[in-house]
């Protein structure tokens, strides 16, 4: 991720905008850090109800569905944090694309340098927010549940890694 995120640092910030992958849908030419946490509480919770009646006799399976209350109440803070954070970076960019905050000359110009600056300033924002909330849930989490939440995310939320069969081996 912070690969990912130095290179992305490199590139020009109104081609990142400008990329058939920078709609709305993808906030600031990335996904939305809330976006993990949310697939960290719907993951969480698909487990939790599929092995509620192991739960309930002691079986602590360490999964995403046997996530601690002090593990639940970080990732609630976490996703608090990430929300303002998130929305403070909108209306940074909201700023900057009114014209706000020196993109816009006194006789009405627009500078083109300091809205490439301010515009790549709020990108690296919101890398940086994606790579601190990878983080922070990777710190949240014991180690077969980061496992488990990562290769979810690999994998993607509607796709399934297929059945593994048992195969003779022809000599």
């Amino acid at each position: 991720m912070e690969a990912y995120c130095a290179a992305r640092a490199e590139l020009d910030p109104v081609l990142e905008l400008s990329a058939p992958c920078a709609s709305a849908a993808y906030w600031l030419a990335g996904w939305r850090p809330t976006t993990l946490v949310h697939l960290l509480y719907t993951e969480s919770g698909r487990r939790l109800e599929a092995q509620l009646p192991d739960l309930l006799l002691g079986v602590r399976p360490g999964n995403l569905g046997d996530l601690a209350p002090a593990q639940l109440a970080r990732v609630d803070a976490l996703h608090q944090r990430a929300v303002a954070e998130e929305d403070a970076l909108s209306r940074e960019m909201a700023r900057a694309q009114e014209g706000h905050g020196g993109v816009v000359t006194a006789g009405m110009a627009l500078d083109a340098g300091a809205l490439v600056a301010r515009v790549g300033a709020v990108l690296r924002g919101a890398d940086a927010l994606r790579l601190r909330t990878m983080r922070q849930a990777v710190e949240i989490l014991q180690p077969a549940q980061v496992a488990e939440l990562l290769a979810h995310r690999r994998r993607g939320p509607g796709d399934r890694l297929p059945p593994v069969r048992a195969q003779r081996i022809s000599t």
